[in-house]
């Protein structure tokens, strides 16, 4: 279901330190799973995301405690592998058939926050109607960090 992921400059930029200017990396025990219609750029810029709470929208709360969605990390990667991650079913419209959902991204908050990590999403999404339920079936979703 996804392209990517893309981490953003702000998630780099917290590992980089980390390692090369004896930062410390504090774990985010909650992060929330947002969609789009228009993209997320690297520096974390979200366009079109539906207007909380528009048709029921609210970005997803994922626990980030190695267990309750996300499996252990291998080959440089890690994927929901525990749980199936979705969101609640829509009461209205969160987008248009012109404008389909087509990006998702890990954000620290509810609202506003830091985007970390972004995608696309395999198939562009319309939530134009009460009554659709969208998600990430298990293992569906993966976070990475590639060599490039």
């Amino acid at each position: 279901m996804t392209a990517g992921p893309f981490m953003t400059t702000a998630q780099q930029n917290a590992i980089l330190a980390c390692i090369a200017n004896g930062g410390s990396f504090t774990n985010t025990a909650t992060l929330y799973l947002g969609v789009c219609t228009g993209g997320v750029t690297a520096g974390g810029v979200i366009t079109g995301e539906p207007t909380d709470p528009t048709g029921g929208y609210t970005r997803k709360s994922v626990a980030m405690n190695g267990t309750a969605v996300f499996g252990a990390a291998a080959a440089g990667a890690v994927t929901n592998s525990a749980a199936a991650i979705n969101f609640a079913q829509s009461s209205a419209a969160w987008s248009t058939g012109a404008s389909n959902l087509t990006t998702w991204f890990l954000a620290t908050a509810q609202t506003a926050g830091t985007v970390l990590y972004y995608g696309a999403l395999g198939t562009p999404m319309s939530v134009n109607a009460a009554n659709i339920t969208m998600g990430f079936a298990t293992s569906q979703l993966t976070l990475s960090i590639a060599n490039v």
